[in-house]
């Protein structure tokens, strides 16, 4: 790509019709480049502008071939007489920060000033300059990629994309986001880019929403990485996400036991009372085998205070094991039931509905349910009417 040049060059485009490829239009590759319809322009007035264009107003912005409609708002002033202001075109055009462009009125037509391209987004710009202090000149590669990435938020942006953006290879961004890593600007997070605050500001809600989570349930190992999410309000990627985690894992900060998430502080210490509740919800489930009791009848004749709790508990545990319908079975009797079907299939590969209730001593109400849940962890495959044992 070729900017600011003197030369002129000639490019045959086939198959295109004269209205396909109008006055002002980019020739690029799909996808390199992003338009917009709005920017933040530096800008100076020349001598007989009319005052009023001092806070804005209706004009034509002239940039390279193109021009359309625009109005100017201007946001700021500097003690040189440069204006930082921003421009909402009729149109979209490919504006990169660092381009020129001229400024003149629509009646009379005249040239009322010109200026430099600073930055450029899709969203509307909140009243004042842009970060709280007055842009009169084009950042830079390195502070222009920064400034895009802290603009997304906890939301962060793809290379592809602030590339494009920014009218750059990706190649050339990466080296210019390594340098911003190294000096602690940005961070690189599940494949986007996100500002070093952001990515604070999300692991310090996480904290906070654990922290709470393990005041107010201190008999759970841990909270599910979706609820961690939802109650701290980290609005990022599943992959960024996770990451975050991740990072926070390796600093020692929380624990990651599989779906869920603990403080690396945090211990489940049950009191003698919970603790005996807890061995006699166990047996309970034990005994009934894969006829397993209803939780909140058995919970209430039990007469266990913390009852649901320490089902959830067992739960986190692994001596209980909801399946796929939401019922709770004893993970002893789940694996005598794997047995069970397993040494089956040593004769025979296929079974039908009956023959699996009388092996696994079943009514239909958890033949059904049981199988599903065979199905989902690969000992079975449904075939029709009938289900295939695929072994160990």
């Amino acid at each position: 790509m070729w900017r600011f040049s003197r030369d002129r060059v000639a490019v045959n485009l086939q198959g295109l019709e004269c209205d396909e490829a109008p006055r002002g239009a980019t020739v690029t590759r799909p996808g390199a480049l992003r338009t917009t319809r709005r920017a933040r322009v530096a800008l100076r007035l020349l001598e007989g502008a009319p005052a009023a264009l001092q806070r804005g107003g209706p004009v034509r912005f002239h940039h390279h071939t193109s021009e359309c409609a625009a109005r100017l708002r201007v946001v700021g002033s500097g003690d040189d007489g440069l204006l930082e202001a921003d421009v909402v075109l009729s149109q979209e055009m490919v504006l990169l920060p660092g381009d020129r462009f001229v400024l003149r009125r629509p009646a009379p037509v005249d040239t009322v000033g010109g200026g430099m391209v600073i930055d450029t987004w899709s969203q509307k710009s909140s009243r004042g300059t842009a970060h709280g202090r007055l842009r009169t000149s084009y950042a830079g590669p390195a502070d222009a990629l920064a400034e895009r990435v802290e603009r997304a938020g906890e939301a962060g942006c793809t290379p592809t994309d602030a590339a494009a953006e920014l009218g750059r290879s990706v190649a050339e961004l990466g080296v210019d986001a390594a340098s911003l890593e190294a000096l602690g600007r940005i961070v690189s997070v599940g494949g986007r880019l996100l500002g070093s605050a952001a990515c604070a500001g999300a692991e310090s809600r996480l904290r906070s929403a654990l922290d709470a989570f393990h005041l107010s349930e201190p008999l759970r190992a841990g909270m599910s990485r979706e609820a961690l999410r939802r109650e701290a309000g980290v609005a990022t990627a599943p992959e960024v996400f996770r990451e975050i985690l991740e990072r926070m894992q390796r600093r020692g900060e929380i624990r990651l036991l599989g779906e869920r998430v603990a403080s690396s502080v945090h211990r489940v210490l049950m009191s003698a009372e919970d603790a005996a509740g807890a061995a006699r919800i166990d047996e309970a489930f034990l005994t009934a085998g894969l006829d397993p009791p209803d939780t909140e009848e058995l919970v209430r004749v039990m007469g266990v205070g913390a009852g649901r709790r320490l089902v959830d508990v067992l739960v986190e545990q692994g001596r209980l094991v909801r399946i796929r319908d939401g019922r709770l079975f004893h993970a002893d009797a789940l694996e005598e039931l794997r047995r069970r079907v397993r040494d089956f299939g040593r004769n025979s590969r296929t079974m039908d509905v009956a023959t699996f209730k009388d092996l696994a001593g079943v009514t239909r109400r958890n033949a059904i349910p049981l199988l599903e849940q065979l199905d989902s962890e690969r000992v079975t495959r449904r075939s029709g009417s009938i289900r295939e044992i695929l072994g160990d």
